[in-house]
């Protein structure tokens, strides 16, 4: 616990009261040697929300300049460790560089965030940050040319989701569809695109073991608890073989003009990506993703 990090959390100014409480929570978790290391489940039960809403809300924070997330792999068996959350308060903060998005994207970002002051300034917007994922026709199949990214207002068909997710033994198919049925029509695109890697990283996983994928199936959760719990938001940054740039916080990644999914996508969108001023651009993962397909 660190008075100085739950001291600077509670003079931040301009937070949605739920975002605050979360706040507080993360910064009561710091340490000023160790830094600072809660799970969202934690955080969630602190704070009495969902996982889901734990990572909306610390997306929110991240993209104010308050918070920066830090993924970290081990470089030896290649998963996840627990995330690393640097404040804004401590020396060699560096806030998230949120240059370009995908089509679509609301970037009403205030121009001027004091990350040293004892108040940081939260976006001019409460729109969250757009998504888009390869398009689904109505027989199933993607139609991955041009530019044909999906409308946010298309929900994707619960038996899409369904028949890609990999199911374990005896699943329950009430459960899952209702876990669907609670999601907003954005959060199903996204959370599509969850399945997809997540159905990749199962392969993976289970290649690394030496055993059968089919025979992994019975220690993979249920797809009503995955989506319920907002571990389908963890998905979109499960590390992959076939990722060139693996996805960061929030499945966004950070490319170069001269990477290879930097040059994709710009061949999918048809027109050349403006830049930051860090010459980087930062995308979602869902137009990696469909970039990629379209190759």
């Amino acid at each position: 616990m660190s008075h100085d990090a739950t001291n600077w959390a509670v003079k931040q100014r301009g937070l949605r009261p739920i975002a605050k409480v979360v706040l507080w929570h993360l910064a009561d978790c710091h340490n000023p040697s160790m830094g600072c290391f809660p799970t969202q489940e934690y955080l969630a039960g602190a704070a009495e929300v969902s996982r889901a809403s734990v990572n909306r809300i610390l997306a929110e924070l991240e993209h104010a300049g308050i918070i920066r997330r830090e993924q970290q792999i081990d470089p030896k068996t290649n998963r996840q460790l627990p995330t690393r959350y640097l404040l804004a308060f401590e020396n060699g903060f560096e806030p998230l560089h949120v240059d370009v998005g995908v089509t679509g994207l609301d970037t009403a970002f205030s121009d001027d965030p004091c990350l040293k002051n004892d108040e940081s300034r939260v976006s001019k917007s409460a729109v969250s940050v757009s998504q888009s994922c390869e398009t689904l026709t109505s027989k199933g199949t993607s139609n991955l040319t041009g530019n044909a990214l999906r409308a946010e207002s298309e929900r994707v068909d619960f038996d899409l989701a369904w028949n890609a997710f990999p199911h374990r033994p005896m699943s329950n198919r009430t459960a899952a569809q209702k876990a669907w049925a609670a999601l907003s029509d954005e959060e199903t695109i996204r959370c599509m695109t969850a399945i997809k890697r997540f159905a990749r990283w199962h392969v993976e996983d289970s290649e690394m073991r030496g055993v059968d994928p089919k025979a992994q199936l019975e220690f993979r959760p249920g797809m009503g608890r995955w989506i319920g719990s907002g571990a389908w938001i963890e998905a979109l940054t499960v590390p992959l073989k076939s990722d060139p740039a693996p996805p960061q916080t929030d499945g966004l990644v950070v490319l170069t003009p001269d990477h290879p999914d930097f040059i994709a996508i710009e061949r999918l969108r048809g027109r050349k990506v403006p830049l930051g001023q860090s010459g980087r651009a930062t995308f979602r993962i869902e137009e990696i993703e469909q970039a990629r397909a379209a190759a």
